[in-house]
């Protein structure tokens, strides 16, 4: 396929937005005032000195001029490495803090080292404050604000936002509006179809923002609307084929986490950040420990979930919910790994499930009974990660995130559970 012809810029302003955690906003911790009166008020300016060119005598800890005057608040290059010396002479470690200019923030590693085109992981904020984010400084050590770096040997794209954390683990919005999606590593979607946090597909362009307009590939001419870039139309160009299939197709779209998330008024989507199990259970369970959560009909006919009983409408993000037909489930998720497995009084033929199944009829007797009811299921499976659950060992293993479809003997859908397992804690539950 030919890249889709569209560019979207990236406006690169320095404004808060309000849409960042707490924690996120107190990293930077710009002032109120102005930046032009912060320049005035804070800009001073601090000696450099570099040993290969001023000479003097270093040993690790203190720098020495020539005439023997110990050097301090000044920035001093050993050479290969770039410190600021303090008040009492000793290099700056761990710390991030504004550059003298009074404009931008520079960081120190726990080696005095300032940091150059490089991630640093941040725990302590400007103000003092704990904090668990990832910035990036440049070529001149400044930190990302509200830009896009491109790191790694694939140069995949990742955003540093308004307040100069890095976006992972779900959708956010660029400063000026536009929307993104960052995965648990924070890399953007990009180059490629997916969807927006309402569910409407939208195409990620090359730097991770949502395209607007009209764009195209071979084949066909997308019409994405131009305020928040879901598509809205498409057009087939002359002569081809009317058996060439849009890239926009549902059924083409594999956007990892999105399928881990619902829809409906419940408890998750009001509660969970994207409406994500993952994130969910992150908080809830050992990140060493399978988990699952079933969603079923109680004795009363409503749909309620297994983790805190509370009855809602659950639907998953490509539409399928309790009462859907398994030829329904199976065109939305034909773009996913998916395995069928028969079952027979509530035991599965053939096939390897999470031990949450191995007491199930005294941890969850109801879901026991729809599991008796069930003649076959679909796994689909989402997400598969390698797992450091283990010490290395011959095999690779992997923790798998993923949703199964239980259907009675009329092919509905009775129950859908989604789950996260690793290949190392496999249960066989016949």
């Amino acid at each position: 396929m030919k890249k889709i012809s569209v560019l979207v810029v990236l406006m690169l302003l320095l404004v808060p937005v309000d849409t960042q955690a707490a924690t996120s906003e107190i990293v930077a911790n710009v002032s109120t005032t102005t930046q032009e009166e912060k320049n005035v008020s804070t800009a001073r300016e601090v000696p450099h000195y570099n040993i290969n060119l001023n000479g003097g005598t270093w040993d690790g800890t203190y720098y020495f001029l020539p005439n023997g005057e110990l050097a301090t608040e000044c920035f001093f290059c050993d050479g290969i490495y770039t410190y600021y010396l303090q008040n009492d002479g000793t290099p700056m470690k761990s710390r991030l803090t504004y550059h003298p200019d009074g404009e931008h923030v520079i960081y120190f590693d726990e080696e005095g080292h300032e940091s150059f085109d490089s991630v640093e992981h941040i725990t302590m904020s400007i103000s003092g404050e704990e904090v668990d984010d990832y910035c990036y400084f440049g070529t001149y050590g400044y930190m990302y604000v509200n830009e896009i770096a491109y790191m790694g040997n694939n140069a995949t794209p990742s955003y540093f936002n308004a307040y100069g954390v890095m976006e992972k683990e779900g959708w956010f919005q660029f400063v000026d509006g536009n929307f993104g999606y960052a995965d648990e590593n924070g890399h953007l979607y990009h180059n490629r179809f997916g969807y927006n946090s309402f569910g409407q597909i939208v195409f990620y362009n090359w730097n991770g923002v949502v395209a607007k307009g009209k764009i195209e590939d071979d084949n066909f001419y997308y019409y994405m609307n131009e305020t928040d870039g879901h598509l809205e139309k498409i057009e087939r160009k002359t002569d081809v084929s009317s058996d060439v299939m849009p890239l926009s197709l549902p059924t083409n779209i594999e956007n990892d986490h999105y399928d881990l998330s619902i829809l409906g008024d419940n408890y998750f989507t009001q509660n969970v950040k994207d409406r994500n199990f993952i994130n969910y259970m992150k908080d809830v369970k050992s990140p060493f420990e399978d988990w699952t959560m079933w969603i079923y009909p109680d004795i009363s006919g409503n749909t309620i979930n297994s983790e805190n009983y509370k009855s809602g409408l659950y639907i998953t993000n490509r539409g399928i919910m309790i009462g859907s037909k398994k030829s329904d489930v199976r065109s939305s998720y034909l773009a996913r790994t998916l395995y069928e497995y028969d079952m027979v009084d509530g035991k599965a033929v053939y096939g390897r499930i999470t031990s949450q199944y191995k007491d199930v009829e005294n941890t969850y007797p109801e879901v026991a009974e729809i599991l008796k009811k069930a003649v076959s299921y679909d796994e689909v499976n989402c997400c598969m990660n390698m797992t450091d659950r283990y010490p290395p060992a011959p095999t690779h293993m992997y923790d798998i995130d993923g949703i199964r479809f239980f259907y009675d003997s009329n092919d509905t859908v009775i129950m859908i559970e989604y789950f996260r397992y690793s290949t190392g804690n496999h249960y066989s539950f016949n």
